[in-house]
């Protein structure tokens, strides 16, 4: 809004993300980039195809949401008379969020729902694995799931039997980006304490392989820090 020049500020997100200012170093297409944010919303369920999936839950100021956000928003009537008008843009933003699940805690939906009920299984487990769930864990699962949680009311055990078959329902109904989120959220509860011990780890891995999601995006959601949705 204060720039007034879209590609300007892209650009200089750019800069602020890989700390590279000068053009000799490394080119910075911003028509190739956004090509690629298109190509990740329309072949979602096939990652490698455009920029890495594991892009779109970056929360620095690059993140390619972030980028796509604010094309939306420079073609909108708040930037320019002839623009998009304002229900356009949130539409806009409506189809982009949606290639995850911002609200599946409380949503309805059956998509929503199968991945709630793969986040608690998932991150009791995880959180169990090593020595019960702690304090901090616990914090962490309020914080998803609500004050009202109680660990006192569930079978831990029982609940772990159940990834498998929780983690197939997802894999058949929820996108590549939605299966990340989930994996992403259990990360951040298995991190409550800081380093995550080796018997968290192997579950974290195997939460990945049941998923489809590579290794590497459990180590980076356990390296970075996010903000809960």
């Amino acid at each position: 809004m204060c720039a007034g020049d879209f590609e300007a500020v892209a650009r200089a997100l750019f800069k602020l993300a890989s700390g590279i200012s000068s053009v000799k170093v490394v080119k910075f297409s911003l028509e190739d980039f956004l090509a690629q944010l298109d190509e990740m919303q329309a072949t979602d369920a096939q990652p490698g195809q455009g920029a890495p999936m594991q892009d779109w839950f970056s929360t620095h100021p690059f993140s390619p949401l972030r980028v796509k956000a604010l094309q939306l928003f420079h073609h909108s009537s708040l930037m320019t008379d002839d623009g998009n008008s304002k229900a356009e843009l949130e539409l806009g933003v409506q189809r982009l969020m949606s290639l995850m699940e911002p609200d599946y805690i409380e949503g309805k939906t059956d998509v929503a729902r199968n991945m709630k009920l793969l986040f608690i299984a998932g991150a009791v487990a995880v959180a169990d694995a090593h020595d019960g769930v702690s304090k901090g864990e616990e914090a962490v699962l309020k914080k998803y799931l609500g004050p009202a949680f109680d660990l006192s009311n569930l079978n831990i055990e029982k609940l772990a039997r159940t990834i498998p078959e929780r983690a197939e329902l997802t894999m058949a109904q929820c996108s590549q980006s939605q299966r990340m989120q989930v994996l992403r959220d259990i990360c951040n509860v298995a991190r409550a304490e800081g380093d995550c011990e080796a018997a968290e780890m192997a579950l974290l891995h195997e939460l990945a392989d049941l998923l489809g999601i590579s290794h590497d995006f459990v180590g980076q959601c356990l390296e970075c820090s996010f903000e809960l949705d």
